[in-house]
């Protein structure tokens, strides 16, 4: 990979980026609300952040808090923020499959800024990332009152609802088309 950028979508301009076979670090501006992408390391001060918001956001309201387990899995994945005057207000990762697929798991969006784009954009920029690192398609168990949002994001569901950390969830998929650097 060369590290150039493929152009994004037009609300977003790129600030820095690094491929990702390096440090895995870039970030990305929007334009309105002044929301910023970053991939970012974990053990870093964002990624307290991030793991603030999804403790916040996905395990409290289940009476859950996030156990060792989760956050030692973290260092196999790649974690997206959105962030906004200094606070991670949305968050992904994105775990290696095997094979060119990735598994989005923790996204989340602080509820009070739910509906404004910023979980569309935030899951746009962690796919662009794949793309530029030849993942083909990405897989989540999505909640299932999270599969319409998935859904406007190009994502089809597939099998039975089933339980997970006691929430029905679906299993969905999006295929990325890949295009090979010129």
């Amino acid at each position: 990979m060369d590290g150039r950028v493929k152009p994004g979508h037009d609300d977003v301009n790129i600030i820095r980026r690094v491929d990702c076979g390096g440090a895995m670090i870039g970030s990305r501006q929007a334009r309105d609300m002044n929301i910023e992408f970053k991939i970012i390391e974990v053990g870093s001060d964002w990624h307290l952040k991030e793991q603030a918001l999804r403790d916040e956001v996905l395990r409290k309201p289940l009476g859950r808090a996030l156990s060792a387990t989760d956050i030692e899995r973290d260092r196999e994945g790649v974690h997206f923020v959105a962030v906004q005057g200094g606070e991670v207000v949305g968050c992904a990762g994105l775990y290696p499959q095997g094979d060119g697929v990735m598994r989005l798991r923790q996204m989340a969006v602080l509820p009070r800024l739910q509906r404004q784009s910023i979980g569309a954009r935030l899951l746009s920029f962690a796919e662009n990332w794949a793309r530029d690192c030849a993942i083909s398609r990405i897989e989540t168990h999505a909640r299932v009152v999270a599969r319409g949002f998935y859904e406007r994001c190009g994502y089809e569901a597939y099998g039975d609802v089933f339980e997970e950390i006691s929430v029905p969830h679906i299993k969905m998929r999006r295929l990325l088309k890949v295009e090979p650097c010129a």
